[in-house]
């Protein structure tokens, strides 16, 4: 009996051990600053008390509200956490799975515990995991949740035959199983593991099977029941309160992700293969690229020397890979890789027990497949942490401060820029910069739920639209309903009240729009570039002589990477190219007031912002000609040329 907890204890250091290594990592990776996407919403709404998006993630609210008094000034080098420790702990959770199922094969300790390190470096070191482990978000929680759901699964297969055993992992996994589906969608892909349990135990013959089937449905409902929390906590009004879920039809729609129904199944028949490919490109190209050569090797070990692998976990693993990779497959989203974490915590474990297997009946192959497997992860690390390990990451950060530093006094921002909006109010509201500014997304006016926060955030501004508003949200009633509606009086009324937040109510806000789809609202409304932003005058307004001397630190942020930056996400190079992409459209207002000097100011700034431009170089070029700088221009034509044959 000594052996065997001697092992047991020295699989749990090892497995303690891995799990502090990768918080370290994860936690170094985390710049302290707020970053894409949802990171900003997540860390306003919890530090506010307030419902995030759909499908409202209550276990991660929960668990982030108890953290937020102590994180206070600090919200972005606290929050983020809510990912380190559970990712960490997932890795661990992955080192004791494999590092067990090892030994269950019969294969050394020794070598038990290099199978089981190197499946969890390959995991660990995934791109998609370690970025998201560096945020604040929601995928980390339900990664952990995935792999324990895994680890029970298998574990209740070794149990089936010890009947009170396998009843308590089995009341267990469904527990978890609801717990988890209350806080992400895609969790969903283990439901081949909860089939598979409930036919192994209706198959075992046991008295009572069907009774304990219908108590581990009543105990996946009590995880369900952490929901609950959502109308509770939006009955207290929030800051925000995303869906008002505090009747039975918001609840169910907030719940059920409703409005991004639109997303299911909506890419044209065309496009599944290349959508397949791009997310199997993710899989096993970026994120593991250990898999597919280990389980060619097992699997030509078992064909070579006709040893049955364990067939029953293999499916149970395949199936929850395939369910979820469907899921993901099914979701046109731009960041979707997120979605294809439970299917890689599947293909992981997978990988892990073929590299047992291979140990366990090929040991020669020991040391050949060791060294291979160093040299792939060691080429998978460098190459994930180009773009994961961003402690110094201040992209989003500095864009976002730098769009609310050089809005006016009282000013109006209406965007459609998610990224943009979502670092914004966190800035806004959790570091109380700008107090003054009224931050809009004009897609979520479309909601009903919106209107509160405006009322509440300006209300001289939502007196001014409030009988659009009214007009609109007797429109949009049938729609949120699934009733028919009438869409073209449903887009008069939302035009005419975007309009009429731009026109800034009665005290006149200065007005800023950052609209990737304008829907005919800027119609008669005049623009000029700002820092970040264009400043919008609504028809019969004035505009002024000239642009407002902008202080240098606002136009050259110091920590604004230059366009293309090799090491940042397309969204993020987004928000870095608009310095430049603004400071060229101040050049072309200064060309036209025949202002060459501010205008050869805008331009160097934006060829120094856009080094990839190569109209803009030829601009300036040019303006260099006219100068009689002949030297300077020959250099940039030079550049314009070389951009040109990439």
């Amino acid at each position: 009996m000594r052996r065997p907890n001697l092992e047991s204890a020295v699989l749990l250091c090892a497995a303690t051990a891995g799990s502090v290594a990768a918080f370290v990592v994860y936690a170094a990776s985390n710049p302290g600053v707020v970053e894409l996407i949802d990171s900003g919403e997540l860390m306003t709404a919890l530090m506010c008390g307030g419902i995030i998006h759909p499908t409202g993630y209550p276990l991660f609210s929960l668990l982030g509200y108890a953290i937020a008094p102590l994180a206070r000034s600090h919200a972005a080098e606290v929050l983020p956490w809510l990912s380190h420790i559970p990712a960490a702990a997932a890795i661990g959770g992955v080192f004791w799975i494999t590092g067990h199922w090892a030994r269950r094969g019969r294969l050394p300790l020794r070598w038990a515990l290099l199978c089981a390190l190197t499946t969890a470096t390959a995991m660990a070191t995934a791109r998609t995991l370690w970025l998201t482990a560096a945020e604040t978000e929601v995928y980390a929680l339900t990664f952990l949740l995935v792999v324990i759901e895994l680890g029970i699964a298998l574990a209740a297969q070794n149990a089936a035959s010890h009947g009170r055993s396998f009843t308590r992992l089995l009341l267990l996994w469904f527990f978890l199983f609801g717990l988890a589906s209350g806080n992400h969608a895609s969790v969903l892909a283990l439901a081949p593991a909860g089939l598979w349990l409930g036919w192994m135990h209706l198959r075992s013959g046991e008295r009572g099977a069907l009774r304990t089937l219908t108590l581990a449905g009543l105990f996946a409902l009590l995880g369900l029941s952490i929901l609950l929390q959502l109308p509770l906590r939006a009955a207290s009004l929030p800051l925000l309160n995303w869906g008002s879920p505090n009747n039975w039809e918001r609840f169910i729609q907030h719940i059920r992700g409703a409005q991004y129904g639109v997303w299911f199944f909506s890419r044209p028949p065309g496009t599944w293969p290349a959508a397949a490919g791009k997310l199997l490109r993710i899989i096993f190209v970026e994120d593991l690229p250990l898999l597919p050569p280990i389980a060619a090797l097992a699997l030509l070990l078992s064909i070579r020397r006709r040893r049955r692998p364990p067939w029953r976990a293999v499916a149970l693993l395949l199936a929850v890979a395939a369910v979820g990779f469907a899921l993901a497959w099914s979701y046109d989203i731009p960041d979707i890789r997120t979605y294809l974490l439970p299917a890689e915590a599947a293909l992981v474990l997978l990988g892990g027990a073929s590299l047992a297997w291979i140990y366990r009946h090929a040991p020669r192959w020991r040391w050949p497949v060791t060294l291979g497997a160093l040299m792939i992860l060691q080429l998978s690390v460098d190459h994930s942490a180009t773009y994961a390990a961003r402690g110094d990451y201040r992209v989003v950060d500095d864009y976002a401060r730098t769009l609310l530093a050089g809005l006016e006094p009282n000013a109006v921002l209406l965007t459609d820029r998610w990224d943009t909006y979502s670092a914004a109010i966190f800035l806004h509201f959790v570091e109380g910069l700008r107090p003054d500014v009224v931050l809009i997304d004009k897609e979520l006016l479309r909601r009903s739920w919106y209107y509160a926060y405006l009322e509440q955030q300006a209300p001289d501004l939502y007196s001014a639209i409030e009988s659009h508003a009214k007009e609109f949200l007797r429109a949009l009633e049938p729609f949120e309903a699934g009733q028919p509606y009438d869409s073209a009086a449903l887009q008069h009324h939302y035009v005419a009240l975007c309009r009429g937040i731009l026109r800034g109510g009665p005290e006149k806000r200065p007005a800023y729009a950052l609209l990737d789809q304008p829907e005919g609202i800027l119609n008669g409304f005049r623009a000029l570039p700002g820092i970040v932003a264009w400043r919008v005058y609504p028809p019969g307004q004035d505009l002024p002589a000239g642009l407002p001397a902008y202080p240098s630190e606002l136009l050259d942020p110091p920590r604004t990477p230059p366009s293309g930056s090799a090491c940042h996400d397309p969204r993020a190079m987004r928000l870095a190219r608009e310095h430049g992409n603004f400071a060229l459209a101040r050049a072309r207002f200064w060309e036209q007031m025949h202002n060459r000097k501010a205008m050869l100011e805008e331009l160097q700034r934006a060829c120094r912002l856009l080094p990839d431009n190569i109209q803009c170089k030829r601009w300036l070029a040019s303006t260099y000609k006219e100068m009689g700088e002949q030297q300077k221009a020959a250099a940039l034509e030079e550049q314009a040329k070389l951009l040109e044959r990439r």
